[in-house]
Order: C-alpha cells, then sequence, then structure tokens
C-alpha cells in the first residue's frame, strides 16, 4: 500500500488544547475525530500506511472546569481512520478509555436527557471527587472498571446508574470502594443487577447520605470502618441487597 510520510503522536504525548468537563460525555470528548486531508470521494484507504504506524495509545488531554482550571486528564488511544463529511476524509479517530481526577479536584459529568453513558475507567486518590451534575431528568451510566477513591455526589434531578461492567461489577479502588456517596434529594441512584457498589469510609466525611431515590437489584455495601449511612427517602424500587458493616 502507500506510504504517507508521517507518524502519529507518540504514547504519553499531549493533545493540543483541552476539553470543557461539560462536553466530555459527549462525541468531541469520548470519540474526537481530527481532519488531516479533506477529499472530495476517498477510495484505497485500507492501503494507506503511515511510516510510523497507523494507531498509538495513551495521548493525553487536560480536561478543563469553567474557570480553565485543570480538574482530570483524559487518556486515549489513537487511530488512522476516515471521517469527517460523508466519511471522505483522512484523519485521527481518538477513543477516551480513561479519566484521572486530580487531587483536590472535583469531575463534574453533566447528564443528558436520552442518557450519557461514560465506559472509560475513571481513576483518582481519595483527594479527588466525582459530581453528576445535568438537568432535570438527565442520567449518567457509568460501566468503567473504575478506580477512583473520593466521594461521589448525584445532583437533584439526576440519575447515576452503576452498570455492570466487563466484571459484572461497578468497582471503585482496588478495594471495590469509594470514598463516601451522596445522592441529592431528588437525585436518583440505580445499581443494575450484578453490580456492587462498597462505600469506604476513605475521605473526612461524617455519614453517607442517600436522601433522593435508590433503586434497582444490586448491592450497596458499607463497610464497617465507622462510616455511617443515612437514607431518608422511600425506596420500594430497590429490590437489591444492602450491606451494613462489611
Amino acid at each position: 500500500g502507500s506510504v504517507l510520510n508521517g507518524a502519529l503522536p507518540s504514547a504519553g504525548s499531549d493533545m493540543a488544547g483541552s476539553i470543557n468537563q461539560s462536553n466530555l460525555l459527549e462525541t468531541s470528548g469520548l470519540n474526537p475525530f481530527q481532519t488531516l486531508i479533506v477529499t472530495n470521494g476517498l477510495s484505497g484507504f485500507d492501503n494507506l500506511q503511515l511510516s510510523g504506524g497507523n494507531s498509538g495509545s495513551d495521548l493525553r488531554q487536560n480536561i478543563v472546569d469553567g474557570a480553565g482550571m485543570t480538574v482530570a486528564t483524559g487518556h486515549y488511544d489513537y487511530v488512522l481512520a476516515s471521517g469527517g463529511s460523508n466519511n471522505n476524509d483522512v484523519g485521527i479517530a481518538y477513543t477516551l478509555k480513561q479519566v484521572d481526577i486530580a487531587d483536590n479536584r472535583t469531575l463534574t459529568l453533566t447528564g443528558s436527557a436520552d442518557g450519557a453513558e461514560l465506559n472509560a475507567v475513571v481513576t483518582g486518590s481519595e483527594a479527588g471527587d466525582l459530581l453528576i451534575s445535568g438537568a432535570a431528568n438527565s442520567s449518567v451510566l457509568l460501566t468503567g472498571v473504575n478506580t477512583y477513591s473520593g466521594t461521589t455526589t448525584v445532583s437533584s434531578d439526576v440519575t447515576l446508574t452503576a452498570g455492570v461492567s466487563g466484571f459484572g461489577t461497578y468497582i471503585n479502588s482496588g478495594a471495590n470502594t469509594i470514598g463516601g456517596l451522596t445522592v441529592d434529594n431528588d437525585g436518583s441512584l440505580v445499581l443494575n443487577s450484578g453490580t456492587t457498589l462498597r462505600i469506604n469510609e476513605l475521605v473526612d466525611t461524617a455519614t453517607n447520605t442517600i436522601a433522593g431515590t435508590l433503586s434497582g437489584t444490586g448491592t450497596l455495601a458499607l463497610v464497617d470502618d465507622g462510616a455511617g449511612l443515612t437514607i431518608t427517602s422511600g425506596n420500594r424500587g430497590f429490590g437489591g441487597t444492602l450491606i451494613l458493616g462489611e
């Protein structure tokens, strides 16, 4: 095949610019496409080879808040691909694989009415937190094997669904824990069948609170380390298992 004298970025390189966290769960954040060559009609693309190879991994981009502060880092796999208008352009297709929440920062994931989904792995220490936000009746589905250990907060009117990952469980930190959980009034946490969410009070929070709705048939487990769990809402839709003092 034809060889194009060029190379994709090397692993660990930084992408130009940054992405606002409010756009992270949109196509521009999850699967962006960067056009390199515009054509009127593309043929023989499968025979095109870059001198440095056609794919790579761990290209990084800063994820920022509204003030321009970096709150997380996105890690992308990338490949030479066709795309753009009528799929006639040659460029780089990126896939978000991992999100590292920065210490002492809060990453906000914004839900949508038709359900925003993140299957990339979310990582970070107990010093970084996750906020699930959005307009009324919006939702976020997390399906990655997540390893962050900060506090997760679900804002009012938003649903967080802890989906079944490749390992059949919603995992946070290596010990299958998150550092804390707050579900605000009118917020909602759904634990799908086969999903386990463990709460280990790793951060300085007096108690975990579910003031919104808890539903699904999964398992919510509270590790016995002195942390409390306060549920102030009726949860008739929850048919799963609640474990206190695991």
